[in-house]
């Protein structure tokens, strides 16, 4: 095996388990009621925000834009591929 194919081979092992961890990580954080940076509105939707927990996990909840720049606790509802869904509380 080539230090490029050997290469690549560890590449693509790194990013399964880091997917499998970040969904070991998310599902774990399911009902729990989490601190979170709100960092800006959604380009998909004005009504939602984005934000991030101390796990840098990226969190999806409704929201108005005054909240940007401050912590606010949500619970999390629902884990997605690459993100979460909350409620603010």
């Amino acid at each position: 095996v080539s230090g490029l194919e050997e290469e690549t081979e560890d590449t693509e092992d790194q990013e399964e388990w880091s997917e499998e961890e970040n969904d070991e990580v998310t599902e774990e954080q399911v009902g729990k009621v989490l601190p979170v940076l709100v960092e800006e509105v959604s380009k998909h939707d004005e009504n939602i925000l984005t934000g991030r927990t101390e796990q840098n996990t990226l969190v999806h909840f409704s929201g108005s834009k005054d909240l940007i720049g401050q912590m606010v606790p949500v619970k999390i509802i629902e884990n997605k591929t690459f993100y979460v869904i909350g409620e603010r509380i």
